[in-house]
C-alpha cells in the first residue's frame, strides 16, 4: 500500500500558474468575483486499501459546492449551451473565470470551450478569429507551463456536480458537461452478456444515455493495458450491435458536435 499521496494543484488565479504569462483585463476587477477568496480542503480517503485525495470546494459562485471549483462552475454551468450567447459574454465569462481558483484543468476546459464555439462561428463573424487566436495561445502557455493539465492522474477520484462519482478529472468533466447540457447519463452501466467477450456480464461502460449509446471516457490510451481494454469494449459493441462512443481528452472541445442528438433531444 503506498502511503504517498499526490495532493491535486490549485491557484488562486490562472495568473499565478508558474510559467503562466497573462495580464488581467484592465476591464476585470477580480476583487469584487464570486468565489475569488474560495479555499478548498483536502480530503483524503481508501478506496481498495489506497488513499486516495480530491479537494473539496465551498459553494459560491452559483456552484453547490463538492469538486467543483469556482472556475469549473464558469466553464460548464455559467452557459450550458453557448451557441446563442453573444461572444462578448463569452469572452467575458473567460476573463472573470480567469480571475477566479481553480485547478489547471479547469482552466483549460474554461478557455477551450469558448475558443471553440468562437471558432464556429468565425464565417459569420470573422473578426472573432483574432480572440480564438489569443485563447489557443494562452491554453498553449498552460499546457507547456503544466504538460498534465489535460490529462489526470490515475486513480484521482473525485464527485461530478451532480454527485457521481468520477476515476478522474476527464471523467468528471464529461459527466459536469452532461448535467449542464441536460443530457441524462446512468453511470457504470453493465454490458449485456457475450459469450466470449463478457461471459460474466462483469463489464461496465462508463455511461449509458437515454438513446442506447454507450460512453467510454478513455484517457489513459498511452498505456498498452489500458488501451486493450478499450479495444475488447468496442469489440464488445460491434459484437452485440450496440452503439459505443470513446472519448478523450483530445475531445472536450466538440464535445456539442459529438452528443449533438442527444443535446436537441434534451431541449424538445
Amino acid at each position: 500500500m503506498s502511503g504517498v499521496l499526490h495532493v491535486p494543484e490549485w491557484f488562486r488565479r490562472f495568473g499565478d500558474i508558474p510559467g503562466v504569462v497573462y495580464a488581467s483585463p484592465e476591464q476585470i476587477d477580480g476583487s469584487s468575483l464570486a468565489g475569488r477568496d474560495d479555499v478548498p480542503e483536502v480530503q483524503t480517503f481508501r478506496f481498495d486499501g489506497e488513499l486516495e485525495e480530491t479537494l473539496s470546494w465551498p459553494a459560491g459562485d452559483g456552484s453547490r459546492g463538492g469538486s467543483a471549483s469556482p472556475v469549473h462552475y464558469r466553464a460548464f454551468s455559467t452557459y450550458p449551451d453557448t451557441r446563442n450567447v453573444p461572444a462578448a459574454s463569452l469572452l467575458r465569462n473567460v476573463s472573470e473565470g480567469l480571475e477566479r481558483p481553480g485547478e489547471p484543468s479547469d482552466y483549460h476546459f474554461l478557455i477551450q470551450q469558448s475558443a471553440n464555439e468562437l471558432w464556429r462561428r468565425r464565417r459569420k463573424e470573422p473578426e472573432l478569429v483574432g480572440e480564438v487566436e489569443r485563447l489557443c495561445w494562452l491554453d498553449i502557455g498552460l499546457i507547456q507551463a503544466r504538460p498534465d493539465t489535460w490529462r489526470p492522474s490515475r486513480g484521482t477520484w473525485c464527485d461530478a456536480s451532480d454527485g457521481h462519482r468520477c476515476r478522474s478529472l476527464l471523467e468528471k468533466a464529461i459527466d459536469d458537461w452532461f448535467t449542464a447540457n441536460s443530457i441524462p447519463h446512468e453511470c457504470e452501466p453493465k454490458w449485456p452478456r457475450h459469450a466470449e467477450l463478457n461471459p460474466s456480464g462483469a463489464k461496465r461502460a462508463d455511461w449509458l444515455l437515454p438513446d442506447g449509446t454507450y460512453v467510454e471516457c478513455a484517457g489513459m490510451l498511452e498505456s498498452e493495458d489500458y488501451a486493450k481494454k478499450i479495444a475488447v469494449k468496442q469489440q464488445l459493441s460491434r459484437a452485440l450491435g450496440l452503439p459505443l462512443i470513446v472519448v478523450g481528452p483530445t475531445d472536450m472541445h466538440r464535445l456539442g458536435q459529438i452528443f449533438g442528438d442527444e443535446m436537441q433531444g434534451s431541449h424538445s
